[in-house]
């Protein structure tokens, strides 16, 4: 009895994976057990979705490491941004790759200098979480550099427009609403917004999508102009407590 069971468990996972990656059950098991008969592809679809729904394939199917990857990233006294390296790490060593976390500090190393060592180590690519990128006024052009090199990069928190790389961000309109309708419902009338410095474009567009989605829900007081609704300080416990 305790035979078939460990087979049944063993046969729903196999039709898991082959229904994740639309191959037959007996695919998914040639792959598995290295049998020939497997294209490159239908190869790669098979271990790609033993990752996504995951599983850990066995040990002589994972990959070898390919290498290391920057993750540039503001200060880590954010919880958020740790718990962010925590994922992407992880999710990056199932492809064998390995982190370099570069945190960036008050007076510390600028964004360039990580940049430049990283380049300098030949890392497989970057990952750029809210740094110079998602400035207002942000130059494209450090950017274009890396991509000109065949550096792979990704965008997190800010896009720059022209630039063709992966960007990746809340989106911001639909997160205020949502914010400025839990607390009507609630019953509150005046509402504020504390947000980050207006150097930041998740922080414009926070602002901007604050404002239209007050005046159109008719929230602003009249003893008041939207704007007396809206503060804009540091990322920090101290800017929050200003604002």
């Amino acid at each position: 009895m305790g035979y078939v069971t460990k087979v049944s468990r063993v046969r729903i996972r196999l039709s898991e994976i082959a229904d994740r990656s639309g191959v037959s059950i007996s695919t998914v098991s040639r792959v598995l057990n290295e049998q020939p008969g497997v294209s490159p592809h239908t190869r790669r679809l098979v271990l790609t979705a033993i990752d996504v729904l995951g599983y850990d394939r066995p040990v002589r199917l994972r990959p070898r490491s390919g290498g290391l990857v920057g993750l540039v990233m503001p200060e880590l006294e954010n919880p958020f941004f740790p718990r962010l390296a925590h994922h992407l790490e992880v999710n990056l060593s199932r492809m064998g790759l390995s982190t370099v976390l570069c945190s960036q500090t008050l007076g510390g190393a600028h964004e360039d200098d990580y940049v430049a060592n990283l380049l300098e180590h030949s890392v497989a690519g970057i990952v750029f979480v809210s740094g110079v990128h998602a400035l207002v006024s942000s130059d494209p052009a450090r950017y274009q550099r890396l991509l000109d090199l065949g550096m792979p990069i990704v965008l997190v928190n800010g896009a720059l427009a022209g630039l063709e790389a992966p960007c990746v961000s809340t989106d911001d309109v639909a997160a205020v609403e949502l914010a400025v309708q839990h607390l009507e419902h609630m019953g509150h009338r005046r509402i504020g917004a504390a947000l980050g410095q207006q150097r930041y474009v998740p922080a414009v567009r926070k602002k901007q999508a604050f404002l239209d989605t007050i005046a159109r829900r008719g929230l602003v007081p009249d003893d008041l102009d939207a704007a007396d609704l809206v503060e804009s300080t540091t990322y920090s416990v101290q800017g929050g407590q200003v604002a």
